[in-house]
């Protein structure tokens, strides 16, 4: 979505046009792979809007060329399309697109390269003369998410809408000194011979839930490896499933015995 608003922001800049819709993604919590935008071009600058998209597809292209080679943008004819957006609206929600932040925003101070703060645009709704954007935000440090919805918020007040906020997962820090690691460390490393690497995932996880309801709980959260997380490609590793049984049985084993 956010290719498709750069491409239609940079055509506008020479070819005006009105929009109709824009829409795109399945979900707020998925990675759009796709969207599509209707637009209405005055008679006889069809050939002019298609060329100025393509200018703008081919920057794109190589301002992606190492990190998303396959991304394109094209242009269609359409039937004559009724009710389009006033060239105001559709600048201001080019301009909303352009401004929603998406992606990496804050880095974890407990494991190198892992994200501790992000937002993603995950979705847009066009319903008549009404456009709705879904974002989802994350954070392990809850404190990091106030300027985040506030950057939102001033993006939708911008564009003259509102933003509205629904609570999922909340933020739940690493503890490096749980006593519940060190001992799901100590039947690893019996189980299989080998030190775990101990580290995190930037994701909504239900220890954060459970934690925000029972607070001081010493809590771990493991599981079989997940592959390619929030899009249509999600697979679970099969030969890692064995193996967290293994260590879950073990871990399980081993805190009753502390407690007997």
């Amino acid at each position: 979505m956010k290719v498709l608003g750069r491409a239609l922001r940079e055509a506008s800049k020479t070819v005006p046009f009105r929009l109709v819709s824009f829409a795109g993604g399945k979900s707020r919590n998925a990675i759009p792979r796709d969207a599509v935008a209707v637009c209405s071009v005055a008679a006889g600058d069809e050939d002019a809007f298609g060329g100025a998209v393509a200018a703008a597809a081919e920057t794109i292209r190589d301002a992606f060329s190492k990190t998303d080679p396959g991304v394109s943008v094209a242009t269609d004819a359409g039937d004559a399309a009724a009710d389009p957006w006033s060239a105001e609206a559709t600048a201001r929600v080019l301009d909303a697109v352009a401004l929603v932040p998406t992606g990496p925003l804050a880095l974890s101070p407990d494991f190198d390269d892992l994200v501790e703060t992000s937002t993603s645009l995950g979705e847009a709704l066009t319903e008549g003369d009404r456009l709705t954007l879904h974002s989802l935000s994350r954070s392990s440090n809850d404190a990091a998410l106030p300027e985040v919805i506030a950057a939102l918020d001033a993006v939708a007040r911008l564009a003259g809408g509102e933003l509205e906020i629904k609570v999922n997962y909340g933020g739940w820090r690493p503890n490096l000194d749980s006593p519940a690691l060190a001992a799901a460390k100590t039947v690893y490393e019996r189980l299989f011979g080998e030190p775990p690497i101990v580290t995190a995932v930037h994701a909504g996880l239900e220890t954060a839930v459970i934690g925000s309801k029972v607070h001081g709980l010493d809590m771990l959260s493991f599981g079989p490896q997940i592959e390619f997380p929030h899009s249509p490609d999600e697979r679970v590793s099969v030969p890692t499933v064995e193996r967290f049984w293994r260590l879950l049985v073990a871990f399980l084993d081993e805190s009753s015995a502390k407690r007997t």
